[in-house]
């Protein structure tokens, strides 16, 4: 690996060389994460109430009046990133299976006995 490396060539052309196959590498893996954009997972921004509560709090700090947002009776709409997320997605694929196993009841679960 490269950052295994403990010695550098004092030959410009093999340093030339060993630079080029990098760049080589990291387009090659750029290619590959673009190609894997089609398998992303459409999204939707959303904005907690806390979050709301707490923007209006600071703007009528502020002595600023909050802009009226039509968010009230709208669809969300979900669109596809043009690139991958990859820690979203494996987030996304990760609270599927723990859905799942909730579904299942594969999981110890305590109950508690009626008052």
């Amino acid at each position: 690996k490269k950052r295994d490396t403990k010695t550098l060539s004092l030959n410009l052309a093999t340093r030339l060389s060993q630079k080029n196959t990098d760049q080589e590498v990291s387009q090659g893996l750029s290619e590959t994460y673009k190609s894997l954009a089609e398998k992303s997972f459409p999204f939707s921004e959303v904005n907690l109430q806390i979050v709301k509560d707490q923007t209006l709090k600071s703007l009528q700090a502020r002595g600023e009046t909050p802009e009226p947002s039509g968010e009230k009776g709208t669809a969300r709409s979900f669109e596809k990133p043009k690139e991958l997320d990859i820690r979203l997605h494996e987030s996304v694929r990760i609270m599927l299976d723990w859905i799942d196993l909730l579904g299942e009841g594969q999981i110890s679960q305590k109950t508690t006995p009626p008052l």
